[in-house]
């Protein structure tokens, strides 16, 4: 019992932590940065990413040890929340390459980012956002037994 709340309470973390980075990177990201700032936000990206990893990590290990894998792939639900996450995913390899282009490109103090794709960037991480968000009433809905084909 123990273990199942340890490990929900990871799986809760990870996710808050990734909102908080995701917010991190919003508020970072600017069409004018210093190089420290510019790296910063890569070890933020990449500290996202890991925190994804370890979302599906704990997800896995959640799907055996809780309600069984037949009580979540039976639920619409669950599939929407997983379809939720990879378009997340999917989306987060937008900025992701932009910051690492950015990173390599660095020369000298100041960095300049056009305004073009400041704002494409701005928008993506709003859109993971906004997705993110559905995650967790998702999960609340799946947990008070809703969801087509739910018992």
């Amino acid at each position: 019992m123990l273990q199942s709340a340890l490990l929900a309470w990871l799986h809760y973390v990870g996710f808050a932590g990734m909102l908080a980075c995701l917010v991190l990177e919003h508020r970072l990201f600017q069409p004018t940065m210093s190089a420290n700032q510019l790296k910063a936000l890569g070890r933020i990206d990449l500290l996202y990413g890991g925190l994804a990893g370890a979302q599906i990590a704990t997800g896995v290990f959640r799907l055996w040890l809780e309600k069984g894998v037949a009580y979540y792939l039976h639920n619409g639900l669950f599939h929407a929340k997983l379809m939720l996450f990879v378009m997340v995913g999917l989306a987060s390899l937008y900025p992701t390459i932009h910051f690492i282009r950015l990173n390599r490109g660095a020369q000298g103090e100041t960095v300049m980012v056009p305004q073009d794709l400041v704002r494409k960037i701005m928008m993506v991480i709003r859109l993971e956002l906004f997705l993110m968000l559905l995650i967790p009433l998702f999960a609340t809905m799946m947990a008070r037994g809703m969801g087509i084909g739910a018992h």
